[in-house]
């Protein structure tokens, strides 16, 4: 498993979240009572951003319409929860927040960015309009 650094301790005031970005994952990272727990940022029921939840021991709650997720499993356990969300190991290395992650997810997350701009550039070339010679 390898852990990547992704905010300090002071970034997140006790009782709160915050979103952070791995690759192309958004996490939320949450501090209760000095305790870090990470979860994907998203709620399954309709995509809210978990790091603006509301936190109730080691719950967070959706903010639209109060699906609520175990911060250290991530399983589902009131409201709209869709089963869950995954979580992440959480580590902290001096004064950094650090999230663990299967070392195959993680290459394999970073292999399926690409350029869409240069995926795209023959079908752009097939969208121009041709010269017929009318002149």
């Amino acid at each position: 498993m390898a852990f990547i650094p992704v905010a300090k301790i002071d970034d997140i005031a006790l009782g709160k979240g915050i979103c952070v970005r791995v690759g192309r994952k958004s996490i939320a990272v949450f501090n209760v009572e000095g305790n870090f727990y990470a979860l994907d940022d998203f709620c399954p029921h309709k995509g809210a951003p978990l790091a603006g939840g509301y936190l109730s021991g080691t719950d967070v709650t959706c903010p639209w319409h109060g699906a609520s997720f175990d911060l250290a499993t991530g399983n589902g356990v009131g409201g709209p929860c869709g089963g869950g969300v995954a979580s992440y190991p959480v580590r902290i290395t001096g004064d950094d927040i650090e999230l663990g992650f299967e070392e195959s997810a993680q290459s394999r997350d970073e292999e399926d960015e690409y350029d869409y701009e240069e995926e795209n550039d023959d079908d752009e070339k097939q969208d121009e309009p041709e010269d017929f010679g009318d002149d």
